[in-house]
């Protein structure tokens, strides 16, 4: 029969610019997981599901992802990030010096957030976040909490399950949003289920002078705004 040739098994796989891992959420070291991205050092995008790692006091392995612009950690057990690998891969210049997009459930998000209050990660310019029925309500303290942790963002997207888990205070949390990253250039929310009342924004004399308050301009020709029952986008 055929064997493998461990030499060849073991040299990185320089040609591969994207990669998906699933962990089938079953629990795993720090080290297994640096072994295996260690084989793919020139990936642009990574993708990890289902990922349930176990603290380690030490890490072994060292890692070096140069070309890493997107990372997509989607998603932890029962919500618990594991902070430790997180941090590696999102805030090490060292090891991720081109990371510039993060892709996250909502839920892993504020739980990272609230466990690493202060933490700032102003590398990130694109956060792309999702949320599920078990995600709960978003609420204003978690949105600032995010606010505070991604100054920066130049493009911040955001896809729920329901609208009614933000219907309640969705016109508060657009405008803290907008008011807080003076860098953005795109900002969508989007909904699989229901339809977002906003009406302040419906009307188009109220949503010119909103725009003006709130972006701080004088004139509304540059920036643009749709809004449907499933989607609210605003773009300079």
């Amino acid at each position: 029969g055929k064997t493998t040739n461990p030499e060849l098994y073991q040299r990185q796989a320089r040609s591969v610019k994207s990669l998906f891992l699933c962990g089938r959420h079953e629990r795993t070291l720090i080290n297994d997981w640096l072994h295996v991205l260690n084989r793919f050092p020139c990936i642009q995008a990574l993708d990890l599901t289902s990922v349930n790692i176990l603290d380690q006091a030490n890490l072994n392995q060292q890692l070096y992802l140069p070309r890493l612009l997107a990372l997509r950690y989607v998603r932890s057990t029962r919500c618990k990030i594991n902070i430790p690998f997180f941090l590696l891969l999102v805030t090490k210049s060292s090891v991720t010096p081109c990371l510039r997009a993060l892709t996250i459930m909502y839920g892993d998000l504020i739980y990272l957030c609230k466990r690493l209050p202060g933490t700032i990660f102003d590398r990130l310019k694109e956060l792309w976040l999702f949320s599920s029925d078990t995600d709960g309500r978003i609420v204003i303290k978690d949105i600032d909490l995010l606010l505070h942790a991604f100054p920066c963002l130049r493009n911040f997207s955001f896809l729920m399950h329901s609208s009614r888990s933000i219907n309640r205070n969705i016109e508060e949390i657009i405008e803290m949003i907008l008011c807080s990253l003076p860098d953005l250039i795109s900002f969508r929310i989007a909904c699989r289920k229901g339809s977002f009342h906003v009406p302040s924004l419906t009307d188009i004399g109220i949503r010119r002078s909103w725009i003006k308050r709130v972006l701080h301009v004088n004139e509304c020709e540059h920036v643009h705004v749709i809004i449907r029952q499933k989607e609210i986008s605003i773009w300079k």
